[in-house]
């Protein structure tokens, strides 16, 4: 899905909010390269939705990062549903 150019400049705004001078955790531990894993769960039960933003998130943010698997938007989720 292509996400409008509108949407990705509140993705862009949001990050820059979030992190103004970079990921100053993620620098000073040194860890920026490293490989990693994360899992994306939902704590109580919810309707998931954003999934189609995710791609142009991780391009924004230029992260390094491979989408395994999320579930699609919509779904609704328990408590502890594994998201993505």
């Amino acid at each position: 899905m292509v996400v409008p150019e509108g949407i990705r400049e509140i993705i862009r705004l949001a990050l820059a909010e979030d992190s103004p001078a970079g990921d100053i955790t993620t620098e000073l531990s040194g860890i920026g390269e490293l490989p990693g894993t994360a899992r994306l769960l939902g704590r109580e039960r919810l309707v998931f939705c954003g999934a189609f933003l995710v791609p142009s998130i991780i391009e924004e943010a230029r992260s390094k990062v491979e989408i395994l698997d999320i579930i699609p938007d919509g779904t609704v989720t328990q408590p502890e549903t594994l998201l993505g």
